[in-house]
């Protein structure tokens, strides 16, 4: 009696590697290469067969239209600007003060620059002008960046 092997990742399909064999990075990119596009080949077929089969006569027309007259990106709605940014950033700051939080991290403020309509680099300068204006003490740990308040 055998096995039938599956997919270590329990989706059922069947395996492309079946056995572990220990190779170099050099020639486990030779692998990858020749297996990786076979199967992502197979992947985009069946996408398209699936997306054809749903798609309408409206949206072939949207497809065909000129690159100018999709719109592409975010939706019509105007960007935020820097004191509505500066703002945001600063309620959080509130509330985390607000709630004990001593030791503060970029990663509170993980969802201000798509509310804000600013980059992530863009919180680290915030948080670094509120070092220079004395609100918070640099905290930096183990190469993470990190603030307090002030005393």
């Amino acid at each position: 009696m055998s096995k039938e092997a599956r997919c270590a990742a329990s989706c059922g399909a069947t395996p492309v590697i079946t056995k572990p064999v220990p190779l170099c990075v050099l020639h486990g990119l030779e692998v990858a290469s020749a297996i990786v596009p076979g199967v992502l080949q197979g992947s985009f077929d069946l996408a398209r067969r699936e997306a054809a089969a749903t798609r309408s006569p409206a949206d072939w027309e949207a497809v065909a239209a000129p690159p100018d007259a999709v719109r592409t990106g975010l939706p019509d709605r105007p960007r935020p600007t820097r004191e509505e940014a500066d703002r945001l950033a600063a309620e959080r700051l509130d509330a985390l003060r607000k709630a004990g939080v001593e030791r503060i991290s970029p990663s509170h403020f993980r969802d201000i620059p798509a509310m804000a309509g600013r980059s992530r680099p863009w919180v680290y300068m915030w948080l670094g002008a509120r070092v220079d204006e004395g609100v918070l003490v640099d905290d930096s740990r183990g190469g993470q960046a990190g603030y307090r308040f002030a005393a």
